[in-house]
């Protein structure tokens, strides 16, 4: 196995990623309704403030989580949990200042049982989060990724319970981010910060892309 996980760009690797999300969600877990397009998107994937990190193993895209910052009052996590309370007030006045929405998180069937995959895209999201100063990234988190997240570090912040609206079990969590990190990634550590310039080096080079 070769990983490679990085920030979608193209219109193919959106599209792509799209079609994954309707197998994933829709063919197999059944948590959204079919739809003719067969694909699942939302007007968060195409914001500014959105990074969409797909996972590749020797070129075949296997899996993908999408980080988003709000650019306003509300969050893409909204209709399924209000996090206000759980947060800093300075974020909740000025909603995405320090705050990472993450969501549509998937892996595909074959690549699960070892949780390698789901863990490397969960780092490379956190070590995101740091390299740009954010202090807690939030989730509505399925049950199937409950016992990923909080290996990772993820925490609950209400139990678990069934939403009506969207007939769905959500379990919604909170990663707080090392003060020391988020405030001043140059005293992390060696490895943690080599990490963390790497992806900011990728995440540069995509937005210069994308203006151009």
């Amino acid at each position: 196995m070769s990983l490679e996980i990085r920030t979608a760009v193209s219109p193919d690797e959106l599209a792509e990623l799209f079609r994954l999300r309707y197998k994933v969600f829709v063919e197999e877990k059944g948590y959204y309704p079919e739809n003719p397009e067969r694909r699942i998107y939302d007007p968060y994937d195409f914001l500014p403030g959105t990074r969409n990190f797909i996972a590749f193993d020797d070129g075949t895209m296997i899996g993908s989580i999408r980080a988003t910052e709000a650019a306003g009052p509300a969050t893409a996590v909204d209709s399924y949990f209000d996090f206000r309370p759980h947060l800093p007030l300075a974020d909740v006045l000025l909603p995405g200042r320090k705050v990472i929405t993450a969501g549509m998180f998937f892996v595909l069937s074959r690549y699960r049982r070892m949780g390698r995959t789901a863990l490397a895209i969960l780092t490379l999201l956190s070590d995101y989060a740091v390299s740009s100063g954010k202090t807690h990234i939030i989730a509505a988190v399925a049950p199937d990724a409950e016992g990923i997240a909080a290996h990772k570090g993820f925490q609950y912040v209400a139990p678990p319970f069934f939403h009506e609206g969207k007939q769905l079990w959500v379990a919604p969590m909170i990663l707080e981010l090392s003060p020391s990190l988020a405030e001043a990634p140059a005293q992390a550590s060696p490895r943690r910060r080599a990490a963390a310039n790497k992806h900011w080096a990728v995440y540069s080079q995509v937005a210069s892309l994308t203006e151009a």
